[in-house]
């Protein structure tokens, strides 16, 4: 009887076709079947479903003789982590480190997913080959924000209105250094995206866009800088992951009252207003101190450099007495001939040699001075 009975086992799975108009029972528990006088072909399929359990057993008496078998059902999904690469634009997750003790994981089933933040809840998309899928684990994480550094042109000098304006732009606040790193050093558990490529210095813009990361556009220059005394200016800056944080700068010098020669009669004060006169108004307290009331003067108030020549906030560059006699004592040391010949008797361009010889960091003998690339004393003169 046994000789006439094929009896085919199909663990995966049963082609229909071998067994077309035979029996066909499929298992996805612990199963039992009798077929007594069976002269036929049977195929039993073991079949891994939702409500399977971890193993399946299938026991099969034909004509009085058992025939027993199993299979391990899969219902874990897959291990894995997701990588990227920060400067990667669009930012992609991908999988990394994918492992599955049964059936192993199925490569054709990685998908990708785009970076949104720190808080998404998963990762990169992975299956095993028995069809288990998970999103791994996203990515080592940047937990803190870049550091930066604001400033603008020579925040060491005074500067005035001149250097404000739609034709100026040298007091233009700017982005000097942007890092980002991990404080605690902790990596690989936390990194250090890196700070996104901000344009620095004149080129710092007023926005940036990142369209395909995770701030798309932003402020840079978030508060510009104003020309009042004291003024500080607010740069932000990103890094890849999205953090953000905000630099101040240094606090403007700036002075914008005029020189005040003595040379016309109402121009021995001036008002508060920055309008010369003779007079002061009553409550015009700024005004009543250059007259000369001391009384009446605030520390961070207008400076009349005429009777107060040698006052800190008068420079020597636009000191009355220096201008008129530049070897009045006190004032900066000139070379003789820069920009042009300074007094009678000065024969250019000798003397302008022999003072350079004497005073080679001066900024009137070295073009580095002028520009601020190396400390020189005097310091130069605001450019204009």
């Amino acid at each position: 009887m046994l000789r006439r009975i094929q009896f085919i086992w199909i663990l995966f799975l049963c082609s229909i076709g071998l067994v077309s108009a035979q029996e066909v029972r499929v298992c996805n528990d612990v199963c039992e079947f009798v077929f007594e006088d069976f002269e036929d072909t049977v195929c039993i399929e073991m079949e891994c479903n939702g409500m399977s359990p971890p193993r399946i057993e299938v026991t099969v008496t034909v004509n009085g003789v058992q025939f027993t078998d199993s299979k391990l059902c899969d219902q874990t999904p897959p291990t894995c982590s997701s990588t990227l690469t920060w400067t990667d634009r669009p930012l992609l997750m991908s999988v990394d480190n994918c492992t599955d003790d049964m059936c192993g994981c199925d490569v054709d089933s990685f998908e990708p997913r785009e970076f949104e933040n720190q808080n998404q809840p998963g990762g990169a998309r992975a299956c095993d080959l028995a069809g288990n899928c998970t999103q791994c684990d996203l990515p080592f994480v940047d937990e803190e924000p870049p550091t930066c550094i604001a400033s603008f042109e020579h925040p060491d000098r005074w500067h005035n209105a001149d250097e404000f304006g739609p034709d100026a732009g040298n007091l233009k606040c700017w982005l000097e250094v942007c890092e980002d790193f991990d404080p605690d050093d902790e990596a690989p558990e936390n990194v250090a995206s890196g700070c996104l490529p901000i344009p620095d210095g004149l080129d710092t813009p007023i926005d940036f866009a990142d369209p395909d990361g995770v701030n798309p556009l932003f402020t840079v220059t978030e508060d510009p800088l104003d020309p009042v005394d004291g003024d500080t200016c607010m740069i932000q800056v990103c890094d890849n992951a999205g953090n953000c944080s905000t630099c101040e700068s240094p606090e403007l010098k700036y002075d914008d009252t005029e020189v005040l020669t003595g040379e016309v009669e109402d121009e021995v004060v001036k008002r508060a207003d920055g309008t010369p006169g003779a007079t002061c108004d009553p409550d015009d307290d700024d005004c009543l101190c250059i007259l000369g009331d001391a009384s009446k003067c605030r520390d961070d108030g207008p400076i009349n450099c005429y009777t107060n020549p040698f006052h800190d906030r008068c420079p020597g560059f636009q000191n009355p007495a220096c201008l008129i006699d530049p070897f009045t004592p006190g004032c900066p040391v000139v070379n003789p001939c820069y920009p042009t010949q300074v007094y009678d008797g000065v024969l250019c361009p000798r003397d302008a040699v022999r003072f350079c010889a004497r005073n080679p960091y001066h900024y009137g003998c070295n073009a580095a001075c002028e520009n601020g690339d190396i400390e020189c004393s005097p310091q130069a003169p605001p450019r204009q």
